[in-house]
């Protein structure tokens, strides 16, 4: 025997049931949702109870033949000033009222549902969910982060000369020294070797000047050939340009 029980919340009805092949399914709101295998009707039923549902008895019906006996009994059930009949035929059921009052447990039930619409396990819709909201939570993080920098704080260090600033409560915002990046096109986007090809030699020496291999430099310090003193020269030597200092929060 097929098993089916009515729940109602707020005025709104849902129906738990079996359909002809076992599996489960719920109708809330004229929609029908199926259940993979793996949920039982005991386990959807638990979850409308103890989301606060309360299971509607099914009244005593006397009907004129049993042969034609739907195979969905139609009932009704009583809630404070309002009555919610359901209409159940073999096609399809009818709810009349309802509410979208969320309550207790409400939640549960929907990443339920949505994950037997999709198809997939109740974990990795939570999962999913929980994604969402936090990127949700990041995007509006990083939004007034970068405008209690840029418009207050930033401003602020900069026009005089604060290097940080301390927490009331703990860590600091610093600004630390940087240094910026030697890296240009300017030597980098044409070959010597196909230049040279197309313009004469004096031409050549117009647009070409020695440059220092700063990897076979550093290589060759590493390798130990060359005497401390030269070393410690050459490191002092390094051009260094000043870069924009990084805004940071240090505990």
């Amino acid at each position: 025997m097929l098993q089916e029980t009515t729940f109602q919340l707020n005025g709104e009805v849902a129906v738990v049931r079996e359909n002809q092949e076992g599996r489960v399914e719920v109708v809330r709101n004229g929609k029908v949702t199926p259940f993979r295998p793996v949920y039982t009707f005991d386990f959807i039923a638990d979850q409308f109870k103890n989301s606060g549902w309360k299971e509607v008895p099914v009244p005593t019906m006397v009907t004129p033949s049993a042969e034609k006996r739907s195979v969905y009994s139609s009932m009704s059930a009583s809630v404070p000033n309002k009555v919610v009949t359901v209409v159940g035929t073999e096609n399809k059921n009818i709810y009349e009222g309802g509410s979208d009052k969320k309550v207790s447990g409400e939640t549960r039930l929907k990443v339920i549902e949505s994950a037997a619409v999709q198809n997939i396990p109740v974990e990795l819709q939570e999962a999913v969910n929980d994604y969402i909201e936090l990127n949700k939570q990041k995007l509006e993080l990083d939004k007034k982060l970068k405008e209690l920098k840029e418009k207050t704080i930033r401003p602020y260090m900069n026009e005089n000369g604060v290097k940080k600033l301390d927490g009331t409560f703990g860590s600091s915002i610093v600004l630390e020294d940087a240094t910026a990046s030697n890296s240009t096109s300017v030597f980098s986007d044409y070959e010597l070797r196909e230049i040279s090809k197309i313009l004469t030699p004096a031409e050549v020496q117009e647009v070409t000047e020695i440059r220092v291999n700063a990897v076979k430099l550093e290589g060759l310090i590493k390798l130990g050939k060359l005497p401390k003193e030269k070393v410690d020269k050459i490191k002092s030597a390094k051009i260094k340009l000043p870069g924009t200092p990084r805004f940071k929060v240090k505990k």
